[in-house]
């Protein structure tokens, strides 16, 4: 289903995505639970490949389709737009995953009138262009720098979601996942950043950050976990050889 509005704030139309899901064996596979933290035991998590991005000249992780099992909610995102999805207290689908965010925005709301948990992937692409002019600007960022510009829009993004969404139901947002918060770990991974800002910046760009949001569903309530992943693949500085890996695990909220 969708939700219609004109654009507003150069903010295209506004979508709820409908409760489909997409399979995700390789969560059973490599995600065990345990005393309420994500162990891994795979450095392939989630099966994921390298893939070119376009904007910033980063590689990305991207997770893979082949040999996915219905029982995972997927929530996608979409350029300068929010996405949300509802998810259900009960029923035999009890994981959500959404896309790979690299700036990107994630919110866990409550729809006051079902009383089920609504989750948001806000993107403001637009936005951090207009911000970063170069290549080399990035890399002379912060990797979990974000500028009030991109904040704003996507602040604004999320006022106009909730508003349009009020024919079901009002909104209370119980948390906000934002890039300072989960790519802060990259600053301290290995010493990553401060050996990245003395190399040219047509090599620096091979930096990467990602984060996935994870959704497990226990006893009708739902635990969100962000794991940010920074891969080097093939890449060495100063005969310093950084390997694809997972710098943090964290579970950011839960539902009571």
């Amino acid at each position: 289903m969708k939700i219609d509005c004109k654009s507003i704030d150069n903010i295209p139309i506004i979508e709820v995505v409908e409760n489909s899901t997409v399979g995700m064996k390789l969560i059973k596979n490599v995600i065990k639970l345990f005393d309420g933290n994500l162990l891994f035991n795979s450095s392939n998590v989630f099966k994921s490949t390298l893939k070119r991005d376009d904007f910033s000249g980063a590689h990305f992780i991207e997770l893979k389709d082949e040999n996915l099992l219905n029982d995972t909610f997927y929530l996608p995102f979409k350029e300068n737009s929010v996405t949300a999805m509802e998810l259900p207290s009960t029923g035999t689908v009890q994981t959500f995953i959404t896309a790979r965010m690299n700036g990107c925005s994630f919110y866990i709301c409550r729809n006051l009138f079902t009383k089920k948990i609504v989750v948001c992937h806000a993107n403001a692409i637009n936005s951090s262009a207009d911000d970063v002019k170069s290549v080399k600007d990035l890399v002379n960022k912060s990797p979990n720098w974000q500028s009030f510009n991109t904040q704003k829009s996507l602040a604004r993004m999320m006022d106009i979601f909730s508003e349009k969404y009020k024919s079901k139901g009002n909104l209370q947002l119980l948390r906000s996942l934002y890039k300072d918060e989960y790519f802060k770990i990259v600053n301290h991974a290995s010493n990553f950043y401060y050996l990245i800002k003395s190399i040219p910046s047509n090599d620096a760009v091979n930096f990467i950050g990602g984060t996935i949001v994870i959704g497990f569903r226990k006893n009708n309530k739902w635990s969100f976990y962000y794991q940010t992943i920074m891969n080097t693949n093939n890449i060495n500085i100063k005969n310093y050889k950084l390997n694809y890996k997972i710098i943090e695990s964290k579970k950011f909220f839960e539902e009571y």
